[in-house]
Parts: structure tokens; C-alpha cells; sequence
């Protein structure tokens, strides 16, 4: 859940950087977009990105590929496992196959050569942008195995899926929740839950850390899926795994990811270490919060404009110990200059309502929060290091600034910033 310091500009210019690295050696045929959302094909990956950089949301797709192996003599033995990239490349296009129509919110990836492979591979990537704002898609990969043999052979298939939710690598739940359906957690309550929707159930699964399932999927030994049925938090990764006999009728099989986000709202100007906010529509008690992310601090004082209340608080998950200390420094309030101990043990959950705590049913116009550990090493530039999770009274139009009440000294984030590579993903 930490992220390391470095030295990287606001986080729309890294990822940015990220994304641009793979979709930039692609054409415009590699990629589709619904709404919001963007999805890039690279060849070697599979889909290497799924993310949207609107003003309230971003999250991250790094990896959802497939990989095979047969029962066949020659070059696709069941020795290993291949990407199914392996296959002779035909055509990646936003152009429907069959009608000619475009389709700008997919991608139609063909592969295979009757003459050098064993079975061809169709995939259709979909993309659909659901929720209010934006703040869900679906994306749906559909996978066609057609046999150019005139007998049957043994394919067994693989989807792999790397999802970096909420643009954080570290600090997820994974866990199985039925037989073909797996759903990863962030440490806001963002999710992600892939399930095959269509064609046979898989015959093993999996969830571990990354890289551990894509180095098995990479050498040149052959592997089975382990059957772990969860994981984290931490940089989680899962597959699916057929065993599936081929004859003369081709067979489907369709995996979906269904992203359910939390909201993202920036600091509107800063100081270095006062952030202001200005929310036109922010939510009320009771609803589902927007998280607000300012740079790094061991600590925060939130101080709420003439006509704004704070009503409920919910901190992340996943910071070293999660726990906090939380003073009301709000003299008006019942609970004014009491301090509340928080441990935060379930992504997403309420962490203090000030409306139940105050005796009128008020919210508060400030308090602040303490315990965020230095060590943690959340990089100061990055927008989604320490999200903060409100609500306000009445909701709406609301203003409040965040203040940082200590930054770690330059010598420290200077000590932090050696850690970056720990997190760099091979690419």
C-alpha cells in the first residue's frame, strides 16, 4: 500500500508516461474508448491498459493476457506455455470482421495460420462505461479457439489478469467468490470482480502476488494454476485455467471485468502544504463518499468554509497499521478536543460519522487527523498517496481546506525516494 518517494512530477504526468509507453508504439487501431474509459492493445501483452483520467477518477489495468499450450507435436508442445501472441499474427482493427462497420469502443484481434498453427484465436475486447460520472465500466474479452486440424486436440488456456486499481500496485484484496468469479478490493473500496461470462467453467484458478503466476506462465516448464482462493492486500494478480479438448465446433469463452470506482476529487490551488478544495456536488451523509487527496503529511487539519459541515470521515486502508488518531477541533461540537482512536480494517468502510457524535445531530466544521506514519514512504506528488474519504451535511456545493500538519524532512523523502524501483513494472 505505500508508495515510495521519487522525484516524479503531479500524477497525471506519470501516468500519462505510463500509459503512453505501450499505446505509443501501437496505431490508433489498438485502442478503443467508451466514455471516459480507454483500453490499449499491445502486441507481446495482450491488454495492457484500461484507465480513465476524467477530473474525479483513475484507475489501471496493467496486464490481461492469454496463454496456451497443446498436446500436439512440434512447436506448441505441452512442455510450456505460450502467449497466445505466439500465434501467427493476422489483423488488430476497430473494424468489425464480419459487417465492416467501426466500432471505436473495441478491438478485433485475430491470430492463426492454417498452415503453421495449430488452432487459430479471435479475441473481441469490448469496453462499456457504467455508473453515474463514469465511475464504472465494464470490459469484456472474448476469446474463439477454431481447430485447423481434421482431429481433435488438447488445449489448455490461461487468462491472466494484473489490475493495479485506483493506480495503486500494492494494498489490494483478492479473493474467489464462486467458482469462476474473482474479485480484487483497493483500499478505498474501489473493485474490480472478473468472472467468465459465457462458455465452460474453468478447471483451476488462481491469485498471488505479482510477478509469481506470470513467471510460472513464462518458462519454459509446464505449469498448473494452485487453486489459492485469496490474497493481500498487496500487488494481487489471478488467472483462470481450461483444460479443454478442441474438435471440429469452435469454442468461446468470454471473461469480463466489472469496475465499480470510487470518486477522485484534486486540491483546486495549493500552498505546498494548504490544499483547497471546491466541490460543486458533493455527496451528503449516507451516500457513498468522494475521496479528497492532497501530497504526503504524517498529519491533516481540515477546516471547513462558512456553510460546509463535515458529516462522515473514512480513512484508507492498508497504511502500515491503518490507525489513526482523530481530534474534533471544532469548538462548536459535542465531541470538541476528544480524540478517537481508528483502525481501519476493511476497504472503503465509514471510519467516525461526526453527526452521530454530536448531540444536536451536527457535522463539524474541523478536525484533524494524526498517525499516518512517515515510514510509509507515500510519495509528496502524488494526488492518490493518502485519499481522505467525507461527506458533508446537506451535501452539495461545499469548500474546505486541507493543511498539512508535518512533512517529512528532505533527507528522509531523499532516503525514501532509493525505494522507487521496487515498484517499477517490466514493460
Amino acid at each position: 500500500m505505500s508508495r515510495p518517494t521519487s522525484s516524479a512530477p503531479r500524477i497525471g504526468a506519470v501516468v500519462a508516461l505510463l500509459f503512453l509507453l505501450p499505446l505509443g508504439s501501437a496505431d490508433a487501431q489498438n485502442t478503443a474508448t467508451d466514455g471516459l474509459f480507454t483500453i490499449g492493445y499491445s502486441e507481446g501483452f495482450g491488454l495492457d491498459s484500461w484507465y480513465s483520467e476524467g477530473e474525479v477518477f483513475l484507475s489501471h489495468l496493467f496486464q490481461q493476457s492469454f496463454f496456451f499450450r497443446t498436446d500436439q507435436p512440434g512447436d506448441f508442445n505441452d512442455l510450456q506455455e505460450y502467449p497466445i501472441e505466439a500465434l501467427t499474427f493476422n489483423s488488430v482493427s476497430n473494424t468489425d470482421p464480419a459487417t465492416g462497420s467501426p466500432a471505436a469502443d473495441k478491438i478485433y484481434l485475430s491470430l492463426g495460420d492454417p498452415g503453421s498453427d495449430p488452432f487459430g484465436a479471435d479475441i473481441l475486447y469490448d469496453l462499456t462505461e457504467t455508473g453515474p460520472g463514469g465511475t464504472g465500466a465494464t470490459l469484456s474479452a472474448t476469446i474463439t479457439l477454431t481447430n485447423f486440424s481434421t482431429s481433435t486436440i488438447g488445449v489448455s488456456l490461461w487468462s491472466y489478469t494484473d489490475l493495479d486499481i485506483d493506480n495503486s500496485p500494492s494494498g489490494d484484496l483478492a479473493q474467489l467468490v464462486s467458482a469462476n468469479t474473482i474479485r480484487q478490493t483497493s483500499f478505498v473500496g474501489s473493485s474490480v470482480t472478473t468472472r467468465v461470462a459465457s462458455g465452460p467453467n474453468p478447471n483451476l484458478f488462481d491469485i498471488r502476488s505479482y510477478p509469481e503466476i506470470l513467471n510460472d506462465l513464462e518458462d519454459d516448464t509446464q505449469d498448473e494454476l494452485l487453486n489459492n482462493n485469496a490474497f493481500g492486500p498487496a500487488d494481487a494478480t489471478h488467472a483462470f485455467q481450461w483444460d479443454l479438448t478442441l474438435g471440429a465446433a469452435p469454442i468461446s469463452i468470454t471473461v469480463e471485468h466489472v469496475g465499480a470506482f470510487a470518486e477522485f476529487v484534486f486540491p483546486t490551488s495549493t500552498d505546498g502544504e494548504s490544499f483547497t478544495f471546491s466541490d460543486p456536488d458533493a455527496p451528503a451523509a449516507g451516500d457513498a463518499p468522494r475521496w479528497y487527496d492532497p501530497v504526503v503529511a504524517v498529519g491533516y487539519e481540515y477546516v471547513a468554509e462558512p456553510g460546509t459541515e463535515f458529516a462522515e470521515l473514512y480513512l484508507p486502508e492498508g497504511f502500515l497499521d491503518s490507525a489513526y488518531e482523530l481530534e474534533v477541533t471544532d469548538p462548536e461540537h459535542d465531541a470538541f478536543g476528544q480524540v478517537f482512536q481508528i483502525i481501519v480494517s476493511e476497504p472503503g468502510a465509514m471510519s467516525f460519522s461526526f453527526v452521530a457524535a454530536d448531540g444536536q445531530g451536527d457535522g463539524a466544521r474541523s478536525f484533524r487527523v494524526t498517525g499516518i506514519e512517515p515510514e510509509a514512504g507515500i510519495d509528496p506528488t502524488d494526488p492518490l498517496g493518502f485519499p481522505t474519504g467525507l461527506t458533508f451535511v446537506g451535501g452539495g456545493q461545499v469548500g474546505f481546506t486541507q493543511s498539512a500538519l508535518s512533512i517529512p524532512e528532505p533527507g528522509t523523502l531523499l532516503l525514501l525516494g532509493c525505494l522507487t524501483p521496487l515498484v517499477l513494472r517490466r514493460r
